[in-house]
């Protein structure tokens, strides 16, 4: 085995990813802002880390706020504002199960206890039309090389959609 190939199964293969192990929210909502892309590893991630029993009993009994449990609801919340859906597929599969599926569409695979961290209209029901919409604007965005900073120049907005744009909200 070569030394890339051992360096490379332990680190993340994007600073996003390294944000979302690192359960750092802010990081990921600023990679975010700047076009990352939480589909794939981070997103896959936290959803295995939300299906962990030892996460869940750590969390129990501490104030919610600085649970490690709450810092990974977090950068799920964030990453899930950047994507329209994902697919979910809630049981025991391996990682081998994911990878076999993958050459066809991204699938998560995630435990039934963290789909309760999952909102509906990610993966149950259809989405709303103003978070279509706002991915939408950010794709174009980011298609023609636009920075975040320009979402606050959109004329005829007001500031709380341009928040929203931004992923703020």
């Amino acid at each position: 085995m070569s030394t890339k190939t051992a360096i490379s199964s332990y680190v993340p293969s994007t600073p996003l990813g390294l944000a979302c192990e690192s359960l750092k929210p802010n990081v990921v909502l600023t990679l975010l802002r700047y076009g990352c892309s939480p589909i794939g590893k981070p997103i896959d991630n936290i959803l295995l880390t939300l299906g962990s029993q030892k996460v869940v009993e750590q969390a129990t009994g501490l104030m919610i706020g600085d649970t490690p449990l709450e810092h990974v609801r977090r950068c799920l919340e964030y990453c899930l504002r950047a994507v329209r859906r994902i697919k979910v597929r809630i049981g025991e599969e391996t990682t081998a199960d994911t990878i076999k599926d993958r050459d066809q569409e991204h699938v998560h695979f995630v435990k039934e206890t963290a789909t309760e961290f999952l909102p509906d209209d990610c993966y149950k029901t259809p989405a709303k039309l103003k978070h279509l919409a706002r991915c939408e604007i950010r794709d174009i965005m980011f298609a023609a090389d636009r920075e975040p900073a320009m979402i606050y120049n959109l004329p005829k907005i007001d500031s709380d959609c341009k928040k929203y744009i931004d992923l703020m909200v």
